[in-house]
């Protein structure tokens, strides 16, 4: 390695970022919580249609979307564990599935690995 931290062959080098991986499943179980119970409520009242059904309704599409959206926020505002830099694209746009998601750091020169794989879902 040279004093700027790549090798030899110029390689941008690539560190593993330990929280990131956690934290989104972390996050990603307590926002799971409130939607299960909401399911198991409305699958405990069964065929009711009242407006107690209606409103658990609503609660349970509002938070998966909102859900959703969260989670896209996330990914757009990764923040380098190094500096606190805000990296607002993975280094790879495009992913494949099994692609990892790595975002690159122009102020530490680091690509960081979230040792997050593209799903190919969706």
């Amino acid at each position: 390695m040279n004093e700027t931290g790549h090798d030899k062959s110029g390689s941008i080098p690539v560190r593993y970022d330990k929280r990131f991986g956690r934290q989104h499943m972390l996050r990603n179980v307590v926002l799971a919580i409130p939607p299960v119970i909401i399911f198991a409520v409305l699958w405990q009242r069964g065929e009711e249609t009242d407006s107690t059904t209606w409103l658990l309704s609503g609660f349970f599409v509002l938070w998966i979307a909102g859900w959703i959206l969260a989670d896209v926020f996330y990914f757009k505002r990764y923040r380098c564990p190094a500096c606190g830099a805000t990296i607002r694209q993975p280094t790879i746009v495009s992913r494949k599935p099994g692609d990892p998601i790595r975002y690159y750091c122009r102020k530490c020169e680091v690509e960081w690995d979230t040792r997050l794989r593209e799903s190919g879902e969706i």
